[in-house]
């Protein structure tokens, strides 16, 4: 077990030879299976204290059974498993690599060319894309778990029986802040892991390669949800001017805080890093990256899609030209001229009647009256007609602003009516907790609305909002359970102060720092409440220069009369 020695000892069939890493919860060593003469990496595994030892050691043996038959040149192999019953010691044995953490080598490089990132992020993306199909995620993907070989083969490591939205038996109840900085929002949310979070590390991976740094830095684990949901993501080519545009957008899309904006797999992802590869080579970046439309990290299944995403023609092969008046390029351009001249005179008007609807809309969906959202949705649904697709998307998007609106507004002013679909009722019941202060029940209500619904069915306004809520409670109580022991020494500290008049100044800066920061956070009203009874309770600190009680007032005049007198 971690923290025992077990160098130059025999563990069941394995000879331990030398410790390789250790980790709060493992230890790795290198053994040789003196049988079969084979090197194995043994890691050493410390079982959960709230699980029976025959309990664990059977869930074990099922998760082997599934993880030894993982077979992929990207993937380090699982041999087996097993516990010295000398020592009650539980340990994997794995194929044993020679290699080099990515962890290591970007600390010792600080970061990589664009070509080498897009190898290893291709030999990643291969090895997520064969666990996906196998319905078995990694759920802690960072640079720790990629392992370099000397010849450039990229190997993940620490592979466990993990599926989609399930907590595996023997998993960490919290991520330290080292992993969690690679994992998704949503996994930091509670929400648990999918093979779209396993996309979200491999662009956090992608970020670090090709910057040097993490997209954002672990301070607190408060801190880091908050950045990883709400906070704008600088750009890599605002760090790294070369990177290749392409490579830039595709990190960008990764770690998307929304799960349904990332890649929608990593098919797609291993398909575009090869068509970045092949665009890199040929040098024709600049006119692919011109190209728009179809993109095959939304919704691209095969080569030949992701190569029109990224604006590359097959190249085909070159017919005899005649006299240049008489080619058929000569002709189809002409025609497709006149077309689109005709299409420019034509639809013009309409094109500038969709774009005063949208600002139209957008007035009314500022106002504060309910029957202006109304009236833009209308206009909304107007312009989702639009041939331009950017400006139907935007008009889509804001149509479901004002039904949210529209909907806390008569949920508020009205209530729930026997006409209400499911979903509102369900929204309706989680809005009622948070409003009363059950802040608790309206995360398991809303969580249970966002499990059933999707933002594809016919109310996604209600999902929308739904989700919005359950992110902005679970992100408060993440950061409320993370701080609260903090801030209650401060307010312990800002009491002790207060006591001597030197201490007022500190005091009150204390309590205005809790007040300004947390006042909208549900989850730590008793803390603010405090701080906010401290500024109220405490007199106002004097200025210096104001006079004193021990200072002599001077007479103040009368402008009626000119008189003087004292207080």
């Amino acid at each position: 077990m971690p923290g025992v020695d077990v160098e130059n000892t025999q563990v069941g069939p394995f000879l331990v030879i030398r410790k390789l890493g250790a980790h709060r919860r493992h230890h790795v060593y290198h053994a040789r299976q003196v049988e079969q003469h084979l090197d194995v990496a043994l890691k050493f595994i410390r079982l959960p204290p709230d699980v029976e030892r025959e309990k664990a050691l059977a869930k074990i043996n099922r998760e082997v059974v599934v993880v030894k038959q993982l077979d992929h040149d990207n993937i380090v192999k699982l041999y087996g498993a097993g516990v010295a019953e000398e020592t009650d010691k539980v340990f994997f044995a794995h194929e044993l690599i020679e290699g080099e953490a990515l962890s290591a080598m970007l600390a010792r490089r600080g970061r990589l060319a664009a070509d080498q990132v897009i190898d290893y992020g291709t030999q990643i993306a291969k090895a997520l894309e064969y666990l996906h199909h196998n319905e078995i995620i990694h759920s802690k993907l960072t640079t720790d778990k990629v392992i370099i070989q000397p010849d450039g083969v990229v190997k993940l490591a620490d592979l466990r029986l993990n599926r989609s939205r399930k907590r595996r038996w023997d998993a960490a109840k919290r991520a330290s802040l080292e992993t969690a900085a690679y994992m998704a929002p949503e996994q930091l949310l509670g929400e648990g892991a999918t093979p779209k979070s396993d996309l979200y590390s491999l662009g956090v991976i992608l970020y670090e390669m090709l910057t040097g740094h993490l997209p954002f830095q672990p301070q607190t684990m408060g801190q880091l949800v908050r950045d990883k949901k709400d906070s704008k993501v600088a750009r890599v080519t605002d760090h790294v001017m070369t990177c290749p545009g392409w490579l830039d957008k595709l990190v960008a899309r990764l770690i998307m805080p929304d799960p349904r904006r990332r890649p929608h797999s990593a098919r797609a992802v291993v398909m575009t890093l090869e068509q970045i590869r092949t665009v890199d080579q040929s040098k024709t970046a600049a006119v692919a990256e011109m190209t728009s439309g179809f993109s095959p990290l939304t919704a691209g299944r095969d080569k030949s899609e992701a190569r029109r995403a990224l604006g590359i023609k097959k190249t085909r092969p070159k017919k005899e030209a005649g006299p240049l008046l008489q080619s058929v390029p000569f002709l189809v351009g002409g025609l497709v001229m006149i077309a689109a001249i005709i299409a420019l005179v034509m639809f013009w008007p309409f094109a500038a009647d969709h774009g005063e609807l949208m600002q139209r809309a957008d007035r009314l969906l500022g106002s504060q009256n309910h029957n202006d959202w109304r009236e833009a949705r209308g206009l909304y649904e107007r312009v989702m007609s639009s041939s331009d697709d950017a400006l139907a998307t935007e008009a889509e998007e804001k149509y479901f602003v004002a039904r949210r609106k529209s909907m806390l507004h008569r949920l508020d002013n009205q209530g729930i009516t026997g006409l209400d679909k499911p979903e509102i009722r369900r929204f309706h019941r989680a809005y009622e907790a948070q409003k009363l202060g059950r802040y608790d029940q309206a995360i398991v209500l809303y969580k249970e609305l966002v499990d059933k619904y999707d933002h594809e069915n016919q109310v996604a306004y209600v999902y929308d909002e739904a989700k919005s809520r359950l992110d902005q409670l679970v992100v408060a109580k993440q950061v409320a359970d993370s701080e609260r022991d903090e801030l209650r020494r401060l307010l312990d500290e800002a009491d002790e102060l207060q006591e001597s008049p030197a201490g007022h100044r500190q005091a009150r800066a204390i309590w205005r720092d809790i007040v300004d920061k947390y006042s909208g956070n549900e989850f730590l009203h008793e803390i603010v409440s405090r701080a906010t009874i401290g500024l109220e309770t405490q007199e106002p600190e004097t200025p210096e220069g104001d006079p004193g009680e021990d200072q002599t007032v001077p007479p103040t005049s009368n402008p009626a009369d000119g008189s003087s007198s004292n207080p």
